[in-house]
């Protein structure tokens, strides 16, 4: 049974934010889907977005609801201000007074307003560029044989973070070596989470792209490394855009066999000119910057357990390198469309 165009318009949306049906529902696209149980007997109507197959029910709509409250808000804020500053985990539970799981969850809301209202702006065209780079930084979780890729579309115009992402990545080479030798000396015990790991690194970067594709201007460049993936990315979602590829600092460094050909040089690739070495140079000191978020350093002991945690660090990372101001983010709300106008019949004449 199809919900009819005025509720869905003024009540009922696609909770996802990656949706594409999420800013702008349609009616075709939302469907009932039975009832869930709730509290003390009640029940609450279930949907089915038919664009990405999310189930959600009406509570959902309201994912925000426990946060409106006056010491709820309060502490939000403490906890965004210290936590943008410097300051850890512990010592917001210890200074707070606190559990440790609340200061979690305000994390990961405000990290999730964040991504929200960054996604507005995108689709409402305020992050327009013909200068973007792509660029690409290696880390870890929990140990060095969980590595991460962290994946960054800066806009060399605004000098602003355009989208942030984290996949995962295999444990190769030497690593890998050491890491099962240790295992089978019994020195270190390797859980399923090793073995089942899966490289995602490649859906992490399409995404980025795709959201790279809703902020070209009119004669966009995009500038990358000489990776080969990002080749086919930009053949696949940024097909009239000009690709710049510049080689690392590293790579610059190490010499080169004049036996073996490149890739590149059977490719047709425009050279890139100063504005797009310009935007690289400016990503490259921002990986810096990410470097001293608290859990991302180098020689940091404290780590992220999971990727989704190391996402919302970052995300608040990004509403303060923008300049948002975060308590206008946790008060935004997506502007829906509004109730539609009916159109009034005709009235026809009869002939007497």
């Amino acid at each position: 049974m199809l919900y009819n165009s005025i509720t869905v318009a003024k009540k009922i949306y696609c909770p996802n934010i990656a949706c594409s049906q999420h800013l702008n529902p349609k009616p075709e696209n939302l469907i009932k889907k039975g009832l869930a149980p709730g509290f003390q007997g009640k029940t609450y109507q279930r949907f089915l977005c038919k664009v990405c197959g999310y189930k959600f029910n009406e509570r959902q709509l309201n994912w925000d609801s426990t946060f409106r409250k006056p010491n709820r808000q309060q502490l939000l804020t403490e906890t965004n201000t210290r936590y943008t500053t410097g300051a850890s985990v512990n010592e917001l539970r210890d200074d707070l007074e606190v559990h440790k799981w609340l200061i979690f969850k305000n994390i990961a809301f405000t990290a999730k307003k964040i991504l929200l209202y960054q996604n507005y702006l995108i689709d409402s065209g305020q992050f327009k560029s013909n200068n973007i780079v792509f660029d690409e930084m290696e880390h870890h979780i929990h140990g060095k044989h969980f590595p991460v890729s962290i994946g960054i579309a800066y806009c060399g115009d605004t000098q602003r973070i355009i989208a942030i992402g984290v996949g995962d990545l295999l444990a190769k080479g030497r690593l890998r070596r050491k890491v099962i030798r240790l295992d089978k000396q019994g020195k270190i015990k390797l859980t399923k989470k090793f073995w089942n790991r899966k490289n995602t690194s490649a859906q992490m970067c399409r995404d980025i792209f795709m959201v790279i594709a809703k902020c070209l201007g009119k004669a966009p460049h995009i500038t990358t490394d000489k990776k080969k993936a990002y080749l086919t990315y930009m053949r696949n979602f940024l097909p009239t855009a000009q690709h710049h590829q510049v080689l690392s600092y590293a790579s610059r460094l190490k010499k080169k066999d004049p036996t073996k050909r490149t890739y590149t040089k059977r490719q047709k690739l425009a050279p890139a000119g100063p504005e797009q070495k310009k935007a690289l140079n400016q990503l490259n000191s921002l990986h810096s910057k990410i470097r001293k978020v608290q859990g991302l350093g180098r020689r940091d002991q404290t780590t992220f357990k999971t990727n989704q945690g190391m996402l919302n660090a970052l995300y608040l990372f990004l509403a303060t390198y923008n300049g948002y101001d975060l308590n206008a983010v946790l008060k935004f709300k997506v502007p829906r469309s509004s109730k539609p106008k009916k159109k009034s019949a005709k009235k026809i004449k009869r002939k007497p």
